[in-house]
């Protein structure tokens, strides 16, 4: 609505592609009529079955290809924004002596003068992603000015620009093509890796930014996004890593893994496991998956019982004492060792009804959880919590096939990455997509204008 009823930007935006693939129409959205009548022949609305991020931005790109626009606005659809960005975007782009793509940073929902992201790059050694300015990743904004605050002057240079906000020039798409089908997470990471080898920039423009739920707000290591932030990573080292053998990632990732175990997230793990199982088998894997990857991890976690459990169904807990994080690195490395011993040693038995502790999201940590065989922990909305019991047989399994799934991804890895770099022009083309988007004679992908749409209900 803050599109659609700016006028300054009616001149500028051409067109509006919203891709629908919810399980609430966006039809049935608070204000939705409103924004059709304020936007005309302009806004087209395009239902189609969940392919994730990858798929709902791949289809915005390939719309808007279509028409007369010069560049392409990608936004996720939990974001407040304020036109003023977009038209800062646009302007800064108009000027760029070549192609260049063009982000905005995010500022935090759950605290509005806080900035969550000044701007992003990968670790070359660990293949992640992490701040260009660490120390500005949650400064608030209210009481940290430019003129007093040196870090918010300087120059960073960044390796991509989230879509939460990020704006691509047409010629580009025309040129590299679309997402890799990866459902989730890493899609963005990909694309501004894949744009900066073939000689094209990424900006994050101070002063455009929008709202959005920073990462400290999510589960998503914990549910069914684990395996996406797991296979997504491999397969963006595979296309992009000049580390031998993706440098440090295969440890790091290792490291992750033992984390979960310890903790006692086996479902994180077990949902890992799965993606190094995929990542071997090729790239031939990520668009038959596309679909029904997603199912099958949520299936998984339910399996595992690693979900969120509602404040009125969770168990008692035998003590209000839980174990204090250790400080200093002689600390650290004892509360380790106790830890690892703990791990091999048989369970305490307690009734069903009840755990050993309950733990703030702050306190489910290694040096906690690792110290317990049965915790519950605050889920990071607030709303529940995760129930944790210790499973040793599955935690030594786990731990296993970690272990022997890196040996396997170490050894191929250079034959790997031949493969995936082989079929990357491929999995972006818009055949593939587009064999995506309509996969059978019944159109379960449909396209139409959003007037239209609005009388068919």
């Amino acid at each position: 609505m803050r599109i659609a009823g700016d006028l300054a930007l009616n001149a500028l935006v051409p067109s509006v592609v919203v891709v629908d693939q919810g399980s609430n129409p966006v039809t049935g959205a608070e204000r939705w009529a409103d924004a059709v009548e304020l936007l005309g022949d302009r806004l087209q609305l395009i239902s189609q079955p969940n392919l994730g991020g990858s798929g709902g931005f791949s289809r915005g790109m390939l719309e808007s290809l279509g028409g007369a626009a010069t560049h392409v606005l990608l936004l996720d659809d939990d974001v407040a924004l304020e036109p003023e960005s977009v038209a800062r975007l646009l302007a800064f782009a108009a000027r760029t002596p070549r192609p260049t793509i063009v982000g905005a940073q995010m500022l935090s929902l759950l605290d509005r003068t806080r900035l969550h992201s000044y701007g992003e790059q990968i670790t070359p050694r660990g293949f992640w992603w992490s701040p260009v300015a660490p120390d500005l990743s949650s400064v608030d904004l209210a009481a940290s000015r430019i003129s007093t605050t040196p870090a918010l002057r300087r120059h960073y240079a960044v390796d991509f620009n989230g879509w939460w906000m990020c704006l691509i020039p047409r010629e580009v798409i025309e040129r590299l093509g679309v997402a890799v089908p990866m459902f989730i997470k890493w899609d963005d990471v990909e694309m501004g890796l894949r744009a900066a080898a073939a000689g094209i920039p990424t900006v994050t423009l101070p002063g455009a930014a929008l709202w959005h739920m920073p990462w400290t707000g999510k589960d998503d290591g914990l549910d069914w996004q684990a395996y996406f932030q797991l296979r997504n990573r491999l397969v963006t080292a595979l296309l992009h890593s000049r580390a031998s053998r993706g440098g440090g990632l295969l440890r790091a990732s290792f490291a992750q893994d033992l984390n979960h175990v310890i903790c006692l997230q086996y479902g994180s793990a077990a949902a890992r496991r799965q993606a190094m199982r995929d990542v071997l088998s090729g790239p031939g894997h990520l668009v038959p998956t596309l679909r029904h990857r997603v199912g099958d991890m949520r299936e998984l976690m339910v399996r595992a019982g690693q979900v969120v459990v509602r404040d009125a169904d969770l168990p008692d807990f035998a003590t209000h004492s839980t174990p204090t994080r250790p400080r200093g690195r002689v600390a650290l490395a004892l509360r380790l060792v106790h830890v690892l011993v703990r791990q091999v040693l048989p369970t305490r038995r307690l009734p069903a009804d009840m755990v050993e502790s309950a733990l703030t999201r702050e306190d489910g940590k290694w040096w906690a959880l690792g110290l317990l065989d049965s915790a519950s922990v605050r889920s990071a909305t607030g709303s529940g919590a995760f129930v944790a019991r210790r499973q040793r047989r599955a935690a030594l399994a786990l731990t296993r096939d970690a272990a022997v799934l890196r040996l396997r991804l170490w050894w191929r890895w250079d034959s790997l990455a031949r493969d995936y770099r082989r079929q990357l022009p491929v999995l972006t083309s818009a055949a593939t997509w587009s064999a995506l988007f309509h996969p059978d004679a019944r159109g379960d992908a449909r396209s139409s204008p959003a007037r239209g749409a609005r009388l068919a209900r």
